[in-house]
């Protein structure tokens, strides 16, 4: 019987839930520009009771770390953490830039992947991720930096996120095989989702006490 993990991304105005049943992805979504809060259990509730899932068959919960709106990723760390409590179950911990990198990457092919946040004064919070066989690696430590000292970038690579967007003149000058993704992708719970499910395939839990958000 394959596990049953539910996972929520909050990180943006886009809140979703998500949980993984049957192969089937059981999805849903609002924007939330304020009060969060207040529909993170309502969603779940609903997800559950109209797919008729018991919490009782729920292996563990997986949120989104952010970097992302500070209410927002304190929020669902908080809800998460007394769900895996209460629930009884492993909490797992995914970075929301890994999410978006996931989703770039099953979307467009790229295999080298720089995510970025902005945090101001031509500076990024970022990480470069690569794909081989099918997983994801990542190739730095996520951490800030200065916009003009990205200039290390080889290979045929895609820019996702606000930060890519904001410096794109920088970025492009510095890394003339750096393709830049102009919309803004807000990192959704079904590729967290898919993350999670690795992790937990190889007993990579969380400590539950240790499982803080990325604040910028």
């Amino acid at each position: 019987m394959k596990k049953i993990i539910i996972s929520i991304e909050n990180s943006s105005f886009l809140l979703s839930i998500c949980i993984n049943l049957n192969n089937k992805f059981l999805y849903i979504e609002k924007i939330t520009k304020k009060n969060s809060s207040f529909y993170i259990l309502k969603l779940i509730n609903k997800l559950l009771l109209d797919n008729n899932i018991n919490i009782e068959s729920i292996n563990a919960i997986s949120f989104g770390s952010g970097p992302g709106k500070f209410t927002n990723i304190r929020t669902i760390c908080a809800v998460s953490k007394s769900l895996s409590i209460g629930w009884k179950i492993p909490i797992i911990k995914i970075s929301s830039m890994k999410s978006i990198a996931l989703e770039t990457y099953l979307k467009t092919g790229y295999k080298n992947i720089l995510a970025a946040v902005d945090i101001g004064k031509n500076k990024i919070y970022y990480n470069i991720y690569e794909f081989k066989n099918n997983k994801i690696f990542n190739l730095v430590k996520e951490e800030n930096i200065e916009v003009e000292k990205v200039n290390f970038l080889n290979n045929k690579i895609i820019c996702v996120g606000d930060g890519c967007i904001n410096y794109k003149d920088i970025l492009v000058f510095n890394n003339p095989k750096i393709n830049l993704n102009k919309k803004i992708i807000f990192p959704k719970s079904i590729y967290n989702n898919l993350i999670a499910r690795e992790n937990f395939n190889k007993n990579k839990f969380d400590n539950l006490y240790n499982s803080l958000p990325t604040y910028l």
